[in-house]
């Protein structure tokens, strides 16, 4: 990943990841369960977030240097301590509306015997809770992400700023 952003820069390889990670996600949703399709989707959904993963605090450093240029202003430690803060009460929140959906969906704890778990199916709306919890939500996060990456950009400019940075400190 590094290797291509440095030379393609890291917008275009974390949105080219957002475009494989979208495109996966359109597939596994689309498998309908089908093992084949949904792997192959989640494959690609896993190797699209690859970069956005890997860079996405790179990114942010750039956001960083992009703000002390246009303000004067260094805010290194409280934009990684609002980060870090989305970060832990996102988990939460996420998972307790999942919970919410299987709850609504009509979704039934398996047993704890493995054959009766094997014989036993979910609803087919507690199958399109689970499908939406764990592939079309993030898949349209991507979008979403891909979308605003597409119109708001710090890194065209960057290296200017961070001269222009480097020199206010003179």
């Amino acid at each position: 990943v590094v290797p291509l952003s440095n030379r393609l820069g890291k917008r275009a390889v974390t949105l080219a990841g957002m475009v494989v990670g979208v495109a996966g996600g359109v597939i596994a949703g689309l498998g309908h369960g089908q093992i084949v399709p949904v792997a192959v989707g989640v494959a690609l959904k896993c190797l699209g977030s690859a970069p956005a993963a890997y860079l996405i605090l790179a990114m942010l450093a750039d956001v960083i240097d992009h703000v002390e240029f246009k303000s004067g202003l260094r805010t290194d430690g409280l934009t990684m301590s609002i980060y870090s803060s989305i970060m832990v009460a996102a988990t939460p929140v996420c998972n307790a509306i999942f919970m919410a959906m299987l709850g609504t969906s009509g979704y039934v704890a398996p047993p704890e015997d493995a054959a009766a778990a094997a014989a036993m199916t979910q609803t087919a709306a507690a199958q399109g809770a689970i499908t939406a919890g764990y592939i079309w939500i993030e898949t349209i996060a991507y979008a979403v992400c891909a979308a605003l990456m597409l119109l708001w950009t710090v890194e065209k400019n960057l290296p200017e700023e961070q001269k222009a940075i480097a020199e206010r400190k003179k």
